[in-house]
């Protein structure tokens, strides 16, 4: 879906020297690296059943894992990492970014505390400060966030994803103009963020009540890639702006796709909710949950939804 960021997690496994890797995992690599990641999966068991995965096999594991949601497998494997390396600071880090993406703020600064208390230096790397921001995004806390977004950009001016979230940031704080600003300096010519940034462009004009233009970047993230939040906004702009047959299409399109993520998840519930099918809601959520049973974003919602 998004260009990586070259987190240290990853820098540490695929630029310095990897001295005592076996052969079977550099090929694993190199799968990684191609963007197949489901045959970086097959193979990365077929080297587990055969021995014990080292903490950098472990940490790697943990990255394929992640790339096609298999979150507990990818949890489990930091968990290991840790068992073999109590300092291992980049397992902490990557249960950090779990716990952000589950919506959890309290085991994500747990985890970034602890990767920080044994290795300070990261601190002030811009990637440890992009994951710091988003965390605070989580409580609330977008003078802090901005903050420390601001400085990763300021160490690391050329990475798109920063500007981004920055973005994002921008319009929590309803300071609208200044989003669509780094929404558009985020894209770039041969970017995987474009579909997401044409849709937070496309966010940013809807709440301005720019519905026209706001469905031309809708479009243009479809066009990208069809994904179910996409597509779920362009079918509200199309119900805004009175296209009915566009907007019939657009739903039946969304009744096709099967959500592969816990944002997706999340996502079709809430379309559900908006039709009034409060049933169909529940039922997405309770999907999500049995795949991803720890993902704070989903219970909560579940929570709401079993109030009304």
């Amino acid at each position: 879906m998004r260009t990586f960021i070259r987190f240290f997690l990853i820098y540490l496994l695929f630029f310095l020297p990897l001295n005592g890797l076996a052969v079977e995992t550099e090929e694993i690599q190199g799968f990684f690296e191609s963007g197949d990641y489901k045959k970086a999966y097959t193979e990365i068991k077929k080297t587990e059943k055969n021995k014990n995965l080292t903490v950098k096999e472990l940490l790697l594991k943990y990255e394929v894992c992640k790339k096609i949601n298999r979150i507990e497998e990818a949890r489990t494997a930091l968990n290991e990492a840790i068992k073999l390396d109590e300092t291992c600071y980049e397992a902490y880090i990557g249960l950090c970014i779990l716990a952000i993406e589950e919506g959890n703020s309290t085991d994500a600064k747990k985890y970034f505390k602890t990767a920080v208390d044994i290795n300070p230096e990261i601190a002030q790397t811009p990637e440890i400060l992009y994951y710091y921001a988003k965390i605070c995004i989580l409580d609330k806390d977008f003078n802090s966030a901005l903050s420390n977004m601001l400085l990763a950009i300021e160490f690391e001016p050329d990475e798109k994803e920063y500007y981004l979230e920055l973005g994002k940031i921008y319009l929590y704080q309803n300071k609208i103009l200044k989003a669509i600003n780094a929404f558009e300096y985020a894209l770039g010519e041969n970017s995987g963020l474009n579909g997401e940034c044409y849709n937070y462009i496309g966010l940013a004009n809807f709440k301005r009540g720019n519905y026209k233009t706001a469905l031309e970047n809708f479009e243009r993230a479809v066009e990208i890639s069809p994904e179910i939040i996409y597509l779920s906004n362009l079918a509200l702009c199309y119900k805004v702006l009175d296209m009915e047959n566009e907007y019939k299409e657009t739903i039946q399109k969304l009744n096709l796709k099967k959500p592969s993520s816990p944002k997706e998840y999340l996502e079709m519930s809430q379309i559900y909710y908006s039709r009034g099918d409060i049933a169909f809601a529940k039922n997405i959520l309770g999907e999500g949950l049995e795949k991803y049973p720890k993902n704070n974003l989903l219970i909560n919602a579940l929570k709401l939804l079993n109030k009304t």
